[in-house]
């Protein structure tokens, strides 16, 4: 999870894409947003949604890995 700021301690993720669902480098895959806050998570990659390691609604830390993307074409729930 990316810093929202020096006095931010987290925030709540919403996404905005599925498992399975293929995204493109700075699509917005998620938002995140704090009590002083609301920011876009874009993908940092081409390739597939693999994993979210955060619920929708969940409360995510500074540092947190909030999702795992896969290579494109690659499938959820197969190993590279």
């Amino acid at each position: 999870m990316p810093s929202l700021g020096e006095s931010a301690t987290g925030g709540d993720v919403d996404w905005q894409k599925q498992v399975g669902d293929t995204v493109s480098k700075g699509e917005t895959i998620a938002v995140v947003e704090s009590a002083k806050v609301a920011m876009d998570l874009d993908s940092p990659v081409d390739g597939v949604l693999m994993e979210m390691c955060v619920a929708d609604g969940g409360f995510a830390d500074p540092g947190e890995i909030l999702a795992v993307i896969g290579p494109p074409g690659t499938a959820p729930g197969t190993s590279e």
